[in-house]
């Protein structure tokens, strides 16, 4: 079949009264990127690629597109990349203007543009070659495919699209609803894209009815993703299609190896004890695992508050030979563990005892672990298969946040490499921990705002994925999050409601408990960039994160964008009307950064006082043992590009 756009004779050219002047005739070769991933790159097209001088890839709101990221391993050094916004306008013109200068500054006769997926399906790339014509009548094209998002799904689902005389049928799911049911009767296959610009999901669920298999495929590029007859058309992401067919071949179809909600193995194995008067079981707790205690806490507000007094009384009847360790910073620090643990070895310490906030707690594990190692406690973060275990630890908790008290988590400071790491291992989960509301009576509104703004920031963490198929996940973390939402303000307006702070207190637990991550890959990029912050800083941990996840969202957005559309509608109970699903996240994460300047938690980096001097340093040192995240994986480019928006 000929050429839409066949070549202009040179007479014609002449005439263009549109010509710039100077600019040669070019060829265009346009290259398909596929899915994402660099092995499904064609031969042809890498060939291409490592000779190009001129390169133009689509601008993704957050950055560098996936097209781009795909490619550039091939690109030469020197290669001139220009990022057009085709999310931004639809002025196609004002495009073919800017990609005709970068054609004639640099006196390019050949370029080439990318386009994610294969270039000839749902492309706005031609909208932009007929105006580019108009500016260069002698332009020429060249088009390399790409891997189709239908023919990967199919392909990892091992499913035959067409057999014999079956019909195949690609269409956009934004179609009116009676022409899509007058194509799934013709159709033995139906492939539908452009799922996240249809408003009336629920049409999607009456039109898959129709067919004996349902196939969802999202966001493809470098994972299998597929979900078979999904029970939600919520949360999907941009990059996602719906293959229906009515006549699936017996024995062809795999489900080994399609990813839907992960396997998971749940243990918690602490055992809580929460309510008033809790507290004075101390000493009874203690008592049943030895006789010798480490008592860890921090800078001596316990004792201001009576609550030493009351610890000391419980232990003293229970006849227990008391160790302190005071002095735990709110960001802990590797000297105060190492510290922990030679007491443990000098005074032969049977068990500790944690009594403060997260941080308290989180140097309480590693003294624990550590008085069982004999080389130095930082070695758990380089490696933790060195954990060995740990001798009991009980734990008093003091301050709503971290979820510390009933998880196997820890982070900790290395003050002379300024390194902020944090550790996961089941030797960690404290044995017993002892959560009494009253106890958080008397904390600052300052330290429980970062408190309440640390549990969300737990929440998002595992919320905020790309695993398909989590419905109750979902719920279980929306109705934390609506929680800490609803009490947060009658805690800062009488921090000595009993039930707000109890309130507070559990979902501070739950939040980060292991229960909501069962099954779903969490980012925690976020937390990465955050520790980075407070190691340099010292910054509260809550106030960094209430800068930096708002940026991380909106620089993630096109990455999962039904997922922020559905955290908009459930979490903050904003109306889709007539809004994408861009849109509509976009308003969700506003929302979240508002929410957080009404409670008090700083937003920029400048209220607290930093600047730019060490971006360079910092996001080096959070990516120097690879990419952050998993929602998208950031590189140095990445964590920078978020912290400069943090500013």
């Amino acid at each position: 079949m000929p050429s839409p756009y066949p070549p202009k004779r040179r007479s014609e050219f002449r005439r263009c009264p549109h010509r710039s002047e100077g600019v040669p005739v070019v060829k265009l070769i346009l290259i398909g990127t596929g899915p994402g991933e660099p092995d499904l790159l064609t031969l042809r097209a890498i060939r291409c690629l490592r000779k190009a001088r001129l390169v133009f890839a689509p601008l993704a709101r957050s950055g560098e597109s996936r097209a781009y990221r795909t490619v550039k391993e091939f690109l030469p050094k020197d290669t001139q990349v220009v990022f057009l916004p085709f999310h931004d306008q639809e002025d196609f013109a004002a495009l073919a203007r800017e990609v005709v200068r970068a054609i004639s500054s640099g006196h390019h006769k050949q370029a080439v543009f990318l386009v994610l997926g294969d270039p000839l399906l749902y492309s706005s790339f031609f909208r932009l070659f007929s105006a580019l014509r108009t500016l260069l009548p002698d332009l020429t094209l060249e088009v390399i495919p790409g891997v189709s998002a239908f023919q990967l799904t199919a392909a990892y689902a091992t499913l035959p699209l067409t057999q014999k005389e079956e019909v195949l049928t690609l269409a956009p799911a934004t179609l009116p609803e009676d022409r899509l049911g007058a194509l799934a009767e013709l159709s033995d296959t139906l492939i539908l894209y452009k799922l996240t610009a249809l408003k009336d999901r629920e049409s999607l669920r009456r039109l898959s009815a129709k067919f004996p298999l349902c196939l969802l495929g999202e966001d493809l590029g470098g994972v299998n993703r597929l979900t078979f007859s999904p029970s939600s058309f919520e949360g999907i992401s941009y990059l996602s299609l719906l293959v229906l067919k009515k006549h699936p071949p017996h024995g062809t179809i795999s489900e080994e190896g399609v990813e839907t909600m992960e396997n998971f193995e749940f243990h918690n194995p602490t055992r809580v004890l929460f309510g008033k008067g809790t507290t004075d079981r101390v000493g009874e707790i203690c008592a049943g695992f030895g006789k010798r205690v480490l008592f860890v806490y921090g800078g001596g507000s316990i004792k201001k508050t009576g609550l030493y007094d009351r610890l000391q009384q419980s232990l003293t009847q229970h006849n227990l030979e008391v160790f302190e360790l005071p002095g735990i910073k709110p960001n802990p620090t590797l000297s105060k563990v190492r510290e922990g643990v030679r007491l443990c070895k000098e005074k032969n310490i049977e068990v500790v005892l944690a009594v403060g906030g997260g941080s308290v707690l989180d140097s309480a594990k590693i003294i624990a672990a550590g008085a069982r190692y004999e080389g130095d406690p930082w070695d758990f973060f380089i490696d933790k298969s060195k954990v060995p275990g740990r001798i009991p630890l009980v734990t008093v908790l003091t301050l709503a946040a971290t979820g510390s008290e009933m998880n196997h988590n820890a982070v900790i400071t290395n003050e002379a490499t300024k390194e902020k790491l944090g550790l996961g291992h089941p030797a960690l989960f404290p044995d017993v921990s002892i959560l009494d509301p009253e106890n958080t009576f008397t904390v600052p509104k300052d330290h429980t705002v970062y408190g309440v703004v640390d549990m969300m920031a737990h929440v998002f963490e595992q919320y905020f994925h790309k695993t398909p198929e989590t419905p109750l996940q979902d719920r279980l973390a929306e109705s934390i999050m609506k929680t800490i939402i609803e009490y947060t303000p009658r805690v800062l307006e009488n921090p000595k409601d009993y039930d707000a702070r109890a309130t507070i207190m559990w979902c501070g637990t739950l939040a980060l408990n292991h229960l909501i991550e069962a099954g779903v890959e969490g980012d925690w990029s976020s937390h990465d960039i955050e520790h980075e912050l407070s190691a340099f800083y010292d910054i509260p941990h809550g106030a960094g994160l209430a800068i930096v996840f708002p940026q991380w969202m909106t620089y993630v957005l096109d990455e999962i964008p039904g997922k922020f559309a559905q955290f908009a509608e459930r979490v903050w109970g904003i109306p889709r009307g007539n809004r994408s699903d861009e849109d509509l996240g976009r308003a969700g994460i506003e929302r979240t950064r508002e929410w957080f300047r009404e409670i008090g938690a700083p937003t920029t980096l400048r209220e607290v006082g930093i600047g730019e001097e060490l971006f360079e340093t910092m996001a080096e040192k959070a990516t120097k043992r690879g990419p952050l995240g998993s929602v998208k994986k950031l590189e140095k480019e990445d964590v920078l590009a978020i912290l400069r928006m943090c500013l």
